[in-house]
């Protein structure tokens, strides 16, 4: 059980707010006090759903309150993980033994709800730092007074790819100490653009479960050219299966059960993460064992189908995912950017870089790709698009 570690005292006069500027009721920070106020006072709090006041939980032990981040929600059905301000707190001083142990000063634009996002607030009051907030989008905007100079800012992906179209989004995120990068596999197509424009991303690894990043990769190393999520940060120990070649993770911030489940102190946790460590002792994600499509009784890794598809230049991003299907237990199908992407020739260059069951049943032209604000495929949306296309 991880010690219990009190919140600091200047947690509710705001001094993690940067400028400690007016709280909108409805914003961000509002959202934060409300919910420090309540661990505050020794009660749980259910981040994504906060008219929740209770957990099924009896074995949990009163003197220290529940932070409850929802997790695995892709397939509509999420969990949630059961954190503490300790387990929350180690995370943080893992990330800060890196950074030179200096206060942490962050930009947030992930929703703080999402482990991510919520993480950044904890940074700032354990490190006395602060933290300011807004929309990604806002980058782009030169109507926005954003000064990032010194400031973490976290991404997905999916912001990134839409950000660096733009030149004043890339001039203002070239000024951040640090892009931290997670969340979902940042492709090598995106990671080469980002280099060219010298942006300081420092791909990580890490889930709700963990309290956020456990691997973190210099940006120095990133834009030499290297591709992976770096190393262990120091309150965390990493393991391969041999068998499945999923990691295991064991971190002084691993979160204490779910809602409905403890774990033993000290226990490995074992992800659906498929990964390899280089001889120097980075780690690489290959994607998700969770992901993997069985067709007709074939496996597919939809990664490997959305690198093909990337890779023909026909289209902008792929992603694809398994379709429950009566007859082939599961359907693969490729969504794909642009709206106009042409699908047709695409099925035919597809056949000479893909055999058998990689090739997609069906390939889907989209605006915007079935994904949800973590940039983490989303079913219930492809089902939409779907039943829409029908």
């Amino acid at each position: 059980m991880a010690e219990h570690i009190e919140i600091p005292s200047g947690a509710l006069l705001g001094n993690w707010i940067q400028n400690q500027e007016p709280v909108e009721p409805s914003g961000s920070a509002a959202f934060c006090m409300e919910a420090l106020s309540k661990l505050i006072n020794g009660d749980d709090v259910w981040l994504h759903n906060p008219e929740r006041k209770h957990s099924v939980l009896d074995s949990r032990p009163q003197n220290s309150a529940s932070i409850f981040v929802a997790t695995g929600g892709t397939s509509g059905m999420p969990r949630f993980a059961r954190h503490t301000w300790g387990t929350m707190s180690a995370a943080v001083a893992g990330l800060q033994g890196v950074l030179d142990n200096e206060p942490i000063y962050s930009w947030c634009c992930l929703p703080i709800w999402h482990v991510a996002g919520w993480m950044q607030v904890v940074r700032a009051i354990q490190t006395n730092g602060d933290v300011a907030f807004g929309d990604y989008r806002d980058l782009t905007d030169p109507q926005k007074d954003i000064n990032l100079t010194g400031r973490l800012i976290s991404l997905v992906p999916t912001q990134l790819h839409r950000l660096i179209f733009s030149d004043l989004a890339v001039s203002r995120l070239r000024e951040s100490r640090l892009i931290l990068l997670g969340g979902a596999p940042l492709r090598e197509e995106l990671a080469e653009v980002v280099r060219s424009v010298g942006l300081p991303v420092a791909p990580t690894y890490g889930m709700t479960e963990s309290a956020g990043a456990v691997t973190l990769l210099a940006s120095d190393r990133f834009l030499a050219g290297e591709n992976s999520v770096g190393k262990v940060l120091p309150h965390t120990n990493l393991r391969l299966d041999e068998e499945t070649g999923t990691l295991s993770i064991r971190a002084k911030s691993m979160c204490l059960g779910y809602e409905s489940l403890d774990f033993s102190s000290g226990e490995w946790f074992d992800t659906s993460d498929l990964a390899e460590q280089t001889p120097e002792g980075d780690w690489r994600i290959l994607g998700r064992l969770d992901r993997i499509v069985n067709t007709g009784g074939e496996k597919v890794n939809p990664v490997e189908v959305e690198n093909a598809v990337i890779e023909t230049t026909l289209a902008a991003d792929c992603l694809a995912m398994g379709i429950p299907d009566p007859d082939w237990g599961e359907r693969l199908v490729a969504f794909c950017t642009p709206s106009t992407t042409d699908v047709i020739r695409l099925e035919k260059v597809l056949q000479s870089k893909l055999t058998g069951a990689a090739i997609p049943k069906l390939i889907v032209p989209v605006d915007e790709l079935p994904i949800n604000e973590m940039g983490k495929p989303d079913l219930l949306k492809a089902r939409a698009v779907l039943e829409q296309k029908d």
